[in-house]
């Protein structure tokens, strides 16, 4: 599947029912309605808005996403207000998101990961990320890091007794 260029809508508008327009329904492009059993219209417009997010954080906002979503900034607004968040609550978490997918490899630093982002400063990160966790950034990768070290011990562990047992 290709993604959308910054031209391209990543989905249009559709009408699902006469009080209710979805930035997007998940499988608009398969030609299936917000009305099947299944789908979920206001999930069904968040994802769409965080894989339009995704596609650029470093310069999201609010009217290149709207674009990218094929309505305007206005109606983008309008309709997240209708699902109890924001523009710019779903921008934070899906800079979080991708933080944690990059603070994953030790290479990057905690302060080129939040540059790559789109935050100002480290400062500003590390706020936005222990408002979303609970946590500073520092401490989330180290529990991470040592989640997956037990994890890996734990198989090493375990692959190693069940060859004895089968001895």
């Amino acid at each position: 599947m290709m993604e959308p260029s910054a031209a391209e809508p990543v989905a249009r508008f559709r009408v699902c029912s006469s009080s209710h327009r979805a930035l997007a329904c998940a499988g608009v492009s398969e030609g299936r309605s917000c009305r099947e059993p299944g789908v979920d219209p206001r999930r069904a417009s968040l994802d769409r808005l965080q894989a339009a997010l995704a596609l650029d954080l470093l310069h999201a906002s609010l009217p290149s996403v709207a674009a990218r979503l094929g309505t305007s900034s206005r109606s983008l607004q309008r309709h997240l207000r209708e699902l109890g968040t924001s523009f710019r609550l779903e921008l934070a978490e899906a800079r979080v998101r991708e933080a944690k997918r990059r603070m994953q490899s030790p290479r990057l630093t905690l302060t080129t990961i939040a540059l790559d982002l789109g935050f100002a400063s480290i400062q500003g990160f590390g706020r936005s990320f222990r408002r979303s966790t609970g946590v500073c950034p520092g401490a989330w990768r180290s529990a991470t890091h040592d989640n997956a070290r037990a994890a890996q011990n734990d198989q090493q562990i375990g692959g190693s007794g069940n060859a004895e047992r089968s001895a």
